[in-house]
C-alpha cells in the first residue's frame, strides 16, 4: 500500500485493490497512457 504525506494509507488504495487495480499516481497513469501512444 501507498503512503500519503501523513504516513496514513491512501483511502483510495483498499477500493481499488478489491477490483483487482493497483492505485498509482495521475501523474504515472499518464505517462503510461503517453507510451502507449507511442508504442
Amino acid at each position: 500500500g501507498s503512503l500519503n504525506s501523513n504516513g496514513k494509507s491512501d483511502p483510495i488504495q483498499p477500493a481499488k485493490q478489491q477490483q483487482g487495480y493497483v492505485y498509482m499516481p495521475p501523474e504515472l497513469l499518464i505517462r503510461l497512457d503517453v507510451l502507449r501512444d507511442i508504442l
